[in-house]
């Protein structure tokens, strides 16, 4: 059994921490050269907590067949983890400080992460992907989404 996954996964950046008060778009990942394709997002702790039903964060996956096209939803049948392309819901304050993360299995080159504010909240927050299963291995670095 080979245990190294340093070697056969890929760690992007998609966005760096930052302070996040308004609807927050990450940079895209490229899939090319992978073969399976996870996306995180990590919650800070919340400067303006949430309060449910109306201030809240949510995230969503966005995919395109170009880096620079028009990214559209991911459709519920290729994210694996949940039943709908929905994750990172953070309606209170036992919600933040956490990472929240789903499975992609489409067929786009290119998926985003969208934070989406509903209300008025603000959270410091980081958007990441685990790429895995590559075409060529050792991979073993992490990388900036473009």
């Amino acid at each position: 059994m080979n245990k190294d996954n340093f070697n056969t996964t890929k760690v992007v950046l998609m966005t760096a921490p930052v302070a996040v008060t308004g609807d927050t778009t990450s940079g895209a990942c490229a899939l090319a050269g992978y073969e399976s394709a996870s996306f995180f997002v990590a919650f800070g702790a919340d400067a303006t907590p949430p309060d449910a039903p109306t201030n809240y964060w949510h995230c969503k996956l966005t995919e395109c067949a170009t880096v620079a096209g028009s990214y559209t939803d991911v459709a519920a049948g290729d994210i694996i983890g949940h039943t709908a392309n929905t994750f990172g819901l953070v309606n209170s304050a036992t919600d933040d400080e956490k990472v929240y993360g789903l499975g992609y299995k489409g067929r786009m080159p290119f998926v985003k992460v969208e934070l989406i504010e509903e209300g008025a909240v603000s959270s410091i927050a980081c958007v990441f992907a685990v790429l895995g299963h590559p075409a060529d291995a050792p991979v073993g670095n992490v990388v900036q989404a473009s």
